[in-house]
C-alpha cells in the first residue's frame, strides 16, 4: 500500500501505510461519527487481512471513507529547505 495521508487535528497529517495501520486508525474513530462508509472500509480492511478480498479493494474503501470524512490529504506540502 502506498501511504494514504490523513489529517490529524488542526495541523497534523499522518500516513496509513498498511492494512494493520488502517484497522488501527478506524478503531480510534469516534463511534458517534461512524457512517455507512466507515463500516464498509472497516469490513473491507478486515476481509483483506483475512485474505478474502484483494488488498486494492480494501485500500479503495479506506480512501473513499477518508474522502467522505474530509480527512484525506491530496497533496503533501513539502517544506522548502533553505540553501546554505
Amino acid at each position: 500500500m502506498s501511504s494514504l495521508w490523513v489529517k490529524e487535528g488542526d495541523f497534523g497529517i499522518s500516513p496509513i501505510s498498511s492494512i494493520e495501520e488502517g484497522i488501527d486508525f478506524l478503531a480510534g474513530w469516534p463511534a458517534s461519527n461512524r457512517s455507512a462508509c466507515f463500516y464498509v472500509a472497516s469490513n473491507a480492511l478486515e476481509a483483506a487481512r483475512a485474505g478474502n478480498i484483494p488488498f486494492e479493494e480494501a485500500c479503495s474503501a479506506l480512501h473513499a471513507f477518508c474522502q467522505e470524512a474530509g480527512i484525506l490529504v491530496d497533496e503533501i506540502p513539502l517544506a522548502k529547505i533553505p540553501e546554505t
